[in-house]
């Protein structure tokens, strides 16, 4: 399960930026925090849930809608966001506009490209994993 100390991380280190700015994270209960950060690895979990008997029964036309639905609503979210999610900053920077940075210059940008490399490691192994079972169901 690598998506929740993924969501974890942003949540806890830089929880302003993972709320895109829209409340300040000091303001949010830890409760909801962490609510949230397992109802995230929940949906992956359910995902998988989901997909397993269509999987078995070699109907791929649902996974494929259950990965690319919520993949292009992530997509159009981080697309209409692009400008909140450029900077590093608080919420009392942000929207007083002084003392941002942008995230490639940021710690923030840092944790960005390693929690999207192992995240990526962690998607090729995952679809490594269910071809071969696929391939072993076939033999």
């Amino acid at each position: 399960m690598l998506w929740l100390p993924i969501v974890g991380y942003f949540v806890a280190f830089h929880g302003d930026w993972s709320y895109l700015y829209l409340v300040a994270w000091r303001g949010v209960p830890s409760a909801v925090d962490l609510g949230l950060v397992l109802l995230s690895a929940g949906s992956v979990l359910g995902g998988f849930w989901l997909a397993v008997s269509p999987v078995r029964k070699r109907r791929l036309r649902p996974v494929a809608a259950m990965v690319v639905a919520p993949g292009v609503l992530a997509l159009l979210a981080i697309a209409s966001s692009v400008h909140r999610l450029a900077v590093s900053g608080t919420y009392a920077q942000f929207h007083g506009d002084f003392g941002t940075e942008p995230i490639a210059a940021s710690t923030l940008g840092r944790g960005v490209l390693l929690m999207g490399a192992l995240l990526t490691l962690g998607l090729a192994w995952v679809v490594r994993s269910v071809v071969r079972m696929a391939a072993e169901d076939r033999s």
